[in-house]
C-alpha cells in the first residue's frame, strides 16, 4: 500500500475499445514509475471455506483467535469453520462481540483475550468490521498504547507481527481481505479512524463465495455498492496506476453484472461468485491505492449516525462521482460503459455524465436509502464536514476540496433524489 502521492495524470487519451471509439484510462501509457505490491496470498472458489484448518495449520498456529460477530455465529457460518479447525488439530478461542463500525473499545478486548489464550493465529471470519478489527487485535497484541496512537498511514512502522492473520469474508464488499487498511471507531470522538500500514495485511485470504449464500439482500445491496464505490473510486484517484487502473474496471464490470441478480436471489451461486471476486480484486487494487470523497463522507455519517457502511457509501455514491467528474472525463466516461450505458457518439463530460445515471439507477433499483433517507440531519451538516476534511482518504480524491466544500456537498446530496 502507498500513501497518497502526486498527481500523475498528464491529460485524455482515447482508444479504440467494444462500440467504436471510446474513451478510456488517462494513465494508459504512464511516463512515471508505479509500484504495486500484495504480501497476502489468495485461496478463491466455491468450497475454499473448508480448507481453513488445513490452511490455518499450515502457517503454524496451533491455538486461534476467531473475530466475528454474533449475526456470523448465529447463521451458523462459525459452525463450518470450526469444524474445520477441529479436523486439523487446531484449539479455538472465539471473540464474537463486534458490531458494525468496530470499536477501539473492542480492539482493546480482543488483544487482552488473544494475549490471555496464548493464541499464536488470528482469523477474521465475518463482514469488513470482524475483518478490520482482526487486523487491528493482532496488531496491538505487539504494539504498545491504544489503537488510537496508529491513526494514518504507516504508524505501525511495516512490521507484521509474528503470529499469522487469515481473513474470511462472508459479504462482498469492504475487500478488507485483500488490503492492509483498517477503520476502527474512536468511541471518544465518534470518529472513525483509518490507519494503513503493511502491518495491517493478512498472510491468507480464503475467499469462499458459498459463505456469502442467503445473505439478506439489502445487506447484499450495501456491501456490493461497496465493492463497487473501491473500485470506481481507486480508478479516478491521484494514486492510481495501470495496474490499479486494470483490477479496477474488470471489478466495476463484475459488479454491474452481478449485484443485481446477487441481490435478487440469495441463493443464486454465480451471482455470489462475481461479487465475491468483485470485492476481492478492488481489495487489491485499493490496497495500493487509497478512495476518495465518498468514502470520507459516509465514513463521517458511519461515525455520527452509526449507520451501515455499505449503505452509507450507496447513498453518496452518485453526488461524489458527480463532484469528480470534470477531474477525469475520460476515466468516468470509460466507467459508463463499464456500468452498460451507452457512450457511442458522446465525448467528455456528456458520457461522462452516464455514469451518474447509472449510479443512481442502481441505487434506485436495489432499494439503497438515499442520503435524506438515511436520517441526515441539516444541523449536522458542518461536524460531518470537519469529520470528511480530516479523512485520510480525501487527499487520494482527484479534485480538492475544503470544508465548505464538504458543506456544499452534504447539502447537494440531502437534495438528492433518484428520479434520473
Amino acid at each position: 500500500m502507498e500513501a497518497p502521492r502526486e498527481d500523475w495524470h498528464q491529460g485524455e487519451v482515447v482508444h479504440r475499445s467494444r462500440g467504436g471509439a471510446s474513451p478510456l484510462s488517462d494513465a494508459a501509457v504512464p511516463l512515471a514509475v508505479a509500484a504495486f505490491n500484495l504480501p497476502t496470498r489468495f485461496e478463491y472458489g466455491p468450497g475454499v471455506g473448508e480448507r481453513a484448518g488445513e490452511l490455518v495449520a499450515g502457517l503454524g498456529a496451533k491455538r486461534v483467535l476467531v473475530v466475528t460477530d454474533k449475526g456470523v455465529v448465529g447463521a451458523g457460518v462459525l459452525d463450518t469453520i470450526r469444524k474445520s479447525f477441529e479436523v486439523s488439530g487446531l484449539k479455538v478461542e472465539v471473540y464474537d462481540e463486534i458490531v458494525p463500525n468496530p470499536r477501539d473499545t473492542s480492539v482493546t478486548e480482543g488483544a487482552r483475550i488473544l494475549k490471555s489464550a496464548a493464541c499464536d493465529g488470528v482469523v477474521g471470519l465475518g463482514g469488513g468490521s470482524s475483518m478490520d478489527a482482526a487486523k487491528a487485535i493482532r496488531a496491538m497484541a505487539y504494539a504498545p498504547g491504544r489503537i488510537n496512537d496508529y491513526e494514518g498511514f504507516f504508524k505501525f512502522g511495516g512490521l507484521r507481527p509474528p503470529i499469522p492473520l487469515v481473513e474470511i469474508p462472508t459479504t462482498s464488499g469492504t475487500g478488507s481481505e485483500a488490503d492492509a487498511w483498517a477503520v476502527i471507531t474512536d468511541t471518544h470522538r465518534c470518529y472513525k479512524m483509518g490507519m494503513g500500514d503493511p502491518a495491517l495485511a493478512p498472510d491468507v485470504a480464503l475467499v469462499d463465495p458459498k459463505l456469502t449464500l442467503d445473505l439478506p439482500p439489502l445487506v447484499t445491496a450495501g456491501t456490493g455498492m461497496d465493492a463497487l464505490c473501491h473500485a470506481l473510486e481507486v480508478y479516478v484517484a491521484r494514486g492510481a496506476t495501470p495496474v490499479t487502473d486494470a483490477l479496477a474496471i474488470y471489478a466495476v464490470e463484475l459488479a454491474a453484472r452481478h449485484l443485481g441478480p446477487a441481490v435478487a436471489d440469495g441463493h443464486d451461486l454465480e451471482a455470489r461468485a462475481g461479487m465475491s471476486l468483485a470485492s476481492m480484486i478492488a481489495g487489491m487494487a485499493m490496497s495500493n491505492c487509497d478512495c476518495g470523497i465518498i468514502h470520507s463522507m459516509a465514513e463521517s455519517v458511519g461515525s455520527l449516525y452509526d449507520v451501515p457502511h455499505g449503505l452509507a457509501i450507496g447513498a453518496f455514491l452518485p453526488i461524489g462521482a458527480e463532484y469528480n467528474l470534470a477531474s477525469r472525463p475520460a476515466k468516468f466516461a470509460r466507467l459508463a460503459e463499464a456500468l452498460g450505458r451507452d457512450v457511442r457518439g458522446k465525448h467528455g463530460l456528456e458520457a461522462a455524465r452516464e455514469v451518474i445515471a447509472a449510479l443512481r439507477g442502481l441505487r434506485r433499483n436495489l432499494g439503497v436509502p438515499t442520503p435524506r433517507e438515511l436520517g441526515l440531519n441539516p444541523g449536522d451538516f458542518e461536524k460531518l464536514a470537519t469529520f470528511s476534511v480530516q479523512n485520510m482518504s480525501t487527499p487520494g480524491n482527484p479534485r480538492a476540496i475544503d470544508e465548505t466544500g464538504f458543506v456544499a456537498l452534504f447539502k447537494r446530496a440531502y437534495e438528492e433524489h433518484d428520479c434520473s
